[in-house]
């Protein structure tokens, strides 16, 4: 029998691996049936009461005119529209992308867990994911997993290619070849995504440790001929050979390649979006960031939105009684287990850089430091705070214990969405839909119109609303949205003749006549006025 030099049997080995690949392949199975199901019952529950025209747009660019990026912006990268083109019944084409968004969003956590936390992953996901959802209000749920903001797909992504260069069941070309795709997916979706993986892959390599790093000092190297020999520290040339060293013993390791591979997915999708800004009205690019003696001022004005909108929040109180137990849990003989403090380190860390790198942006800056931006942070941030305060009293369970408590977390996991949006009903969809988008529906129909035309955060709403209800009638009818972003769909909307455009607005609303204006309409009188809405008709020439 072979005997490697741990003196262990290969093939107890190859056993023992092939036992390990089996249980990941279950732990994979059971979280992804998990995640499918609770994303299924947040969106077929009390989900979508706070759909907006930020919301809507994915939906129509689905089924209107799909675009590589949001209408008019040179970033969010319209993966989820361009899958759901297929279908065509506006209500599916919401619910089908909601589903997508929800299961990325939730699947997040536990990809998160089981890149950094490894064998505890499916139980510090499961509670990182319930907890997220448990703590945080109604609205940042929704723009967490709504379609309004790509976070959740975006980290989905990312640490799903993160996790592709680990498998060592594929050759090595395969696994970069495959992640490399899952990163450009990721940055085209989300390209601030590299201001959390990036250090999330770091400092994974830092506080876990690089076996080659530790092989042999860095003071030796080898000759022309294979010999070690030394370096002296103080040698001319020392500096530039450590440094390469350094190099080719992190590109030789997983971490290398995967930091690698994340920066030439944010050059290639920034230098895309670059070409792309040329012709997008609503273009930021190229993201420059504040100048750095602003950072700590710019870095304090986020922190001040942070703490108001989040950790002084039911969700803040929540991570910090977290971090707090894990203190406790090590403060106790038992408590002090080897290899449960990198883990939460490293994420709290990835957490606080990424915080810093968002922050630095003028772009968050010029938003007046919207939230927003702090969600890929609070995301690490959760799993960070499960990880310190599981890890200790996870190491002292039995195999059977273990087993018991990941149960009970996905358990909790399915239940946190029936708790917080009911049990799943496509009719209270339906109604929760024509209550929020519907209002102005009944007029447009009734009156004819071939255009909405006003508000951004009215028009939207309404196109969608009139194109469900005649799509539900068996209509080839179409009533196109003409406001901010209707750029792309001018092309159709625009060949309607004049003499048959009959353009609804809601009733005083102050963004017609801009709207008007911005996209050389005719003179136009008022054909008809109903209760919320008007109808205007282009003059002809002979008036």
């Amino acid at each position: 029998m072979e005997i490697p030099t741990n003196g262990i049997p290969a093939l107890d080995l190859e056993r023992e691996e092939t036992q390990q690949h089996s249980q990941q392949r279950y732990q994979a199975i059971f979280f992804g049936t998990a995640a499918v199901l609770a994303a299924l019952w947040i969106d077929f529950g009390a989900f979508h009461r706070l759909h907006n025209s930020d919301s809507i747009v994915p939906v129509l660019v689905s089924l209107f005119r799909w675009t590589p990026f949001y209408w008019e912006q040179d970033r969010l990268g319209m993966l989820v529209p361009l899958l759901a083109i297929p279908f065509k019944n506006p209500l599916a084409n919401l619910l089908a992308q909601s589903a997508f968004n929800a299961f990325c969003g939730l699947a997040a956590f536990f990809l998160c867990a089981r890149y950094v936390v490894r064998r505890a992953w499916l139980l510090t996901g499961a509670l990182s994911a319930s907890l997220f959802l448990l703590f945080n209000t109604t609205e940042t749920r929704f723009q967490y997993l709504g379609l309004a903001q790509p976070y959740g797909v975006g980290m989905f992504l990312g640490l799903g290619g993160l996790l592709l260069l680990e498998n060592s069941k594929h050759s090595r070309p395969l696994r970069i070849t495959f992640s490399f795709i899952c990163l450009l997916a990721a940055s085209w979706v989300n390209a601030a995504l590299i201001f959390a993986l990036l250090p999330l892959t770091f400092f994974r390599w830092y506080f876990g440790g690089d076996k080659h790093r530790r092989s042999r000092p860095l003071g030796f190297l080898q000759d022309q001929s294979g010999r070690n020999r030394s370096v002296s520290p103080d040698g001319g040339w020392n500096v530039f050979l450590q440094f390469m060293l350094r190099a080719k013993r992190c590109l030789n390791h997983e971490m290398g390649i995967a930091m690698v591979l994340l920066f030439l997915s944010f050059v290639v999708n920034y230098a895309y979006s670059g070409i792309v800004s040329y012709s997008a009205a609503y273009g930021d690019w190229p993201y420059s960031p504040v100048h750095p003696s602003r950072w700590p001022a710019v870095w304090f004005q986020f922190g001040k939105i942070i703490w108001s909108e989040y950790l002084i929040e039911s969700w803040g109180i929540a991570v910090a009684s977290l971090l707090v137990l894990g203190v406790l849990a090590r403060l106790l003989p038992r408590g002090r287990v080897h290899g449960t403090n990198p883990p939460a380190v490293n994420l709290i860390a990835s957490s606080v850089v990424s915080f810093l790198l968002m922050g630095s942006l003028s772009h968050t800056e010029n938003t007046l430091f919207d939230p927003r931006f702090a969600l890929q942070s609070m995301v690490l941030l959760q799993v960070a705070a499960v990880a310190w305060a599981l890890l200790p009293a996870y190491a002292l369970l039995s195999l059977s214990g273990r087993r018991a408590v990941t149960v009970a977390g996905i358990f909790l996991f399915l239940s946190a969405p029936l708790y917080l949006y009911g049990w799943p009903s496509l009719a209270r969809v339906r109604a929760d839909i024509d209550e929020t988008l519907g209002k102005y529906t009944a007029e447009i129909l009734q009156s004819g119109a071939t255009h909405i035309i006003g508000d951004y955060w009215k028009v939207w709403p309404a196109t969608f609303h009139a194109n469900l209800a005649l799509y539900e009638t068996g209509s080839d009818r179409r009533v196109w949205g003409v406001t901010i972003r209707s750029t792309p769909t001018q092309v159709f909307w625009s060949q309607i003749p004049p003499e048959k455009m009959r353009l609804a607005a809601v009733v005083g609303d102050g963004e017609v006549r801009s709207m008007l204006e911005m996209y050389s309409f005719p003179p136009v009188k008022e054909e008809q006025r109903l209760k919320n809405i008007v109808i205007l008709k282009p003059l002809s020439d002979s008036e």
